[in-house]
């Protein structure tokens, strides 16, 4: 479905958060790499980036997610593999328990766009 070779982005989901503690279970670890595959298209929100850093910033990567230098917040994922419904990604896992909606998790940022890529699911910050 691509010309060119897969983006790959360092993303955090925003408005949802684990239901169960800080991070996500392995069940929803899961469901993250069964659903967002390299082989289909996905469409997202890229809500902004915060914790914007020089590009000779030394990154570090032991903090939450969130808080890592240059990671894009996205919202509104829907993968578009012919066999779901128009129902979001963050939807699905909030109807599977793995998620709650959280309108603060992380904290947004304020430019919005309307992207279509392919992601990698390893390059996923979970």
């Amino acid at each position: 479905h691509c010309e060119r070779a897969p983006l790959c982005l360092q993303v955090c989901l925003h408005g949802i958060k684990p239901s169960q503690g800080d991070d996500w279970s392995p069940a929803a670890r899961h469901f993250f790499s069964r659903q967002l595959r390299d082989d289909v298209p996905i469409s997202l929100k890229v809500v902004g980036i915060l914790n914007r850093r020089s590009e000779n910033t030394r990154l570090i990567y032991e903090s939450t997610a969130f808080r890592r230098a240059n990671v894009i917040f996205v919202s509104h994922i829907q993968v578009f593999d012919g066999t779901q419904s128009s129902e979001t990604l963050e939807a699905r896992l909030v109807e599977q328990g793995y998620a709650v909606w959280s309108e603060n998790s992380p904290p947004t940022a304020t430019t919005e766009t309307k992207v279509i890529l392919p992601i990698m699911p390893y390059d996923l910050l979970l």
